[in-house]
């Protein structure tokens, strides 16, 4: 699994099922230091090769600490 937030690659710290959701995929990834702030950034999440959202209108809001 890999995840790009505002195009920059971010750490996937875990990828599998969640522990409270029967059948639910779950992915935790650190936001990069160096990700574009603003209220819609643009969030991929590949896995082996293909997109999770193929239109590609996930978006989170990415604000400084």
């Amino acid at each position: 699994v890999t995840v790009s937030i505002g195009g920059v690659n971010a750490s996937v710290v875990y990828d599998g099922l969640a522990p409270c959701c029967a059948g639910l995929y779950q992915v935790n990834a650190v936001v990069p230091a160096t990700a574009p702030l603003g209220e819609a950034v643009q969030i991929k999440l590949l896995q082996n090769g293909i997109l999770s959202n193929p239109n590609g209108l996930a978006t989170i809001p990415v604000v400084k600490p």
